[in-house]
């Protein structure tokens, strides 16, 4: 998840913080729940699925560099580094080719688990010993920066207060307990893996969750080209209007998809 920052730069230009894969899927959760009146929700990237793009180093002064994480949803992870030996701009760019020739392309998981000690994983060895060390430290700073990433399977909800507006929810322990569910991720994780195509609808009892019996779930998956990303969808009453639930939902990620593949391409 994108860590907020007043030096978000990227090769000296500011990234535009609207273009964000979080901030994309809270706009178009935001009014899908406008369009429906329930509850939205959707998962972002698992990070299996997620690969490293790109290793940006820019150098900020006082030895310090600022590491930026391209991923392939398009988010950007970053990440101050002090007690950096301080490097010419010749030196900096020939790191950053090292870093992406081993962490360019590969998944974020992947990277968690590899080991930057070892031959395999060795700086180029026209390196001096100082820039080899240098080197290997940034590769083990990115790799404990993928690892917390990895290991945040959070749920992006909005509208939360359109579920006490419904009769069946207005007792408060009731409604706390479901939206507990949502925001442990329990529902959407088990549901995302039960269609990859099409609109899925989960009715009450249906829903493996036991806080969700009471509940109405629309989801569908969104894509980048082929490849699937998330998932996006409604929460409401077992009443719900699925006749206008059902196409929204399917539209939102349609179109979510489209937006995703058009930025990275």
């Amino acid at each position: 998840m994108e860590r907020e920052s007043p030096d978000m730069f990227v090769g000296g230009s500011e990234i535009d913080a609207t273009l964000e894969l979080e901030s994309l899927l809270r706009h178009t959760c935001a009014i899908l729940t406008k369009i429906t009146s329930y509850t939205s929700v959707a998962t972002p990237p698992r990070p299996s699925d997620t690969l490293l793009s790109q290793v940006f180093l820019t150098p900020v002064g006082d030895n310090r560099l600022l590491v930026a994480l391209l991923l392939s949803t398009g988010q950007v992870e970053n990440r101050l580094l002090t007690a950096v030996v301080e490097q010419p701009t010749t030196d900096i760019l020939a790191l950053g080719n090292a870093l992406n020739a081993w962490l360019s392309g590969k998944s974020l998981e992947t990277i968690k688990s590899a080991s930057f000690n070892n031959a395999e994983a060795s700086a180029p060895p026209d390196f001096s010993p100082t820039l080899r060390a240098v080197c290997i430290n940034i590769a083990q700073a990115v790799r404990h920066v993928v690892s917390e990433m990895a290991d945040e399977h959070h749920v992006l909800l909005e509208g939360a207060t359109e579920i006490f507006k419904q009769p069946e929810f207005r007792d408060a322990g009731k409604t706390e307990t479901v939206l507990g569910a949502l925001q442990r991720g329990a529902l959407m994780f088990q549901s995302v893996g039960r269609s990859r195509t099409q609109v899925t609808v989960v009715i009450g009892a249906e829903n493996r969750v036991a806080a969700m019996h009471e509940c109405s779930v629309v989801t569908a998956p969104y894509y980048v080209g082929t490849r699937l990303r998330g998932t996006i969808g409604v929460v409401g009453p077992t009443r719900m209007n699925y006749d206008r639930a059902v196409p929204a939902v399917n539209f939102f990620a349609s179109t979510l998809s489209n937006t995703l593949t058009y930025l990275n391409a």
